[in-house]
């Protein structure tokens, strides 16, 4: 008897611990131990889903704070932005696979959804805005023909209105949202819809731009002078200064008064964070630099325009100045004649 009455309270301990397992009074803090193969799939794809959605809602408030997005009432994989009273849905399911199977590199496609989408929401809210309330957005930039035909290549994309200064190089209007670098170039439909012509947009860009030139000129000019040693001086637009200033009258104007010329601009623009000037008298620095600007060109991986511009009163035109030691280029005295290799004896 004594030994029953050891074992007997472990035995009432076992059975106490079988009902404490069994009876559930509240939320079992396990249940996923109790879901089948398909219930934990589909809560994995739920908890992937919604941290998509968050991605998507970091990534597009901070790059786009012109704009409001949040996650969707209804749809467990979108968001919706909004902004000038236009909404679009941004639908994130068709990147679910993708996504899937690249966990750990979401950002890229996710960024790159974001940016398709909002364009169409930009497109959208220019046409609502009418051109006399966007017309204080619109900036122009310098594109080449081929930047130019790549902006066109979005699904649905026009090739966006333009004009030429020369060849292979044009103004494109575009709209600069407040608070962002993102930009939208006009579509030919856009300006239809605002009941105008592509004229009054490439004008009321350069008249902002011309505007912006003035303001950035105030204190100091937008270029730095420098001194080639027994060669003359060249220009530089500043870091951070619009190079579309580099095109425009009063840029000629400027440099003029601050070195006391009337002579006319050499413009070296391999691309838009590149900007030299000379004067188009000196030559002696233009065989210098057109060289270097040459190399410079190929260099860059989405280069501007591959000729010296020439910035005159009347506008620009394309340089046909050859630098000395150049391909084509005139020799400055005539070169001395051949020296005989031999003599013929008959």
């Amino acid at each position: 008897m004594a030994r029953i009455s050891i074992l007997h309270p472990l035995a009432s301990i076992l059975v106490f611990s079988i009902i404490g397992c069994s009876t559930q009074t509240g939320p079992d803090s396990n249940v996923q131990v109790f879901r089948t193969v398909d219930q934990e799939g589909v809560a994995r794809r739920a908890k992937l889903a919604d941290e998509w959605v968050q991605l998507a809602l970091k990534f597009n408030n901070a790059d786009r704070p012109d704009a409001k997005t949040i996650a969707h009432p209804t749809q467990k994989m979108a968001v919706l932005a909004s902004a000038d009273g236009v909404e679009r849905v941004i639908d994130l399911s068709p990147l679910s696979e993708k996504l899937a199977g690249n966990p750990g590199k979401e950002r890229e496609p996710i960024r790159a959804k974001l940016a398709e989408e909002m364009r169409l929401l930009d497109r959208e809210r220019l046409i609502k805005l009418g051109f006399d309330k966007a017309q204080k957005l619109l900036h122009p930039v310098l594109a080449s023909g081929k930047q130019l035909a790549d902006m066109a290549r979005s699904a649905g994309a026009q090739t966006p209105v333009s004009r030429a200064i020369v060849i292979d190089l044009n103004w494109v209007p575009v709209a600069r949202w407040p608070g962002s670098d993102a930009q939208t170039p006009v579509e030919p439909d856009v300006v239809k819809a605002w009941h105008t012509t592509a004229d009054n947009v490439v004008d009321a860009a350069l008249a902002n731009l011309k505007r912006d030139f003035v303001t950035a000129s105030q204190g100091a000019p937008v270029f730095d002078t420098s001194e080639l040693p027994g060669l003359g001086r060249y220009g530089t637009l500043r870091s951070g200064m619009d190079p579309g200033y580099a095109l425009i009258p009063e840029f000629l104007s400027a440099v003029r008064r601050a070195w006391e010329t009337e002579d006319d601009l050499v413009l070296l623009m391999p691309a838009r964070t590149s900007v030299t000037f000379v004067p188009r008298s000196n030559t002696k620095v233009q065989d210098r630099m057109i060289p270097e600007w040459e190399k410079r060109f190929a260099s860059f991986a989405d280069p501007l325009i591959g000729v010296p511009v020439v910035l005159t009163e009347r506008g620009a035109e394309l340089s046909t100045y050859k630098p000395a030691g150049a391909a084509g280029a005139k020799p400055a005295t005539k070169p001395a004649p051949p020296k005989p290799t031999g003599y013929i004896v008959n």
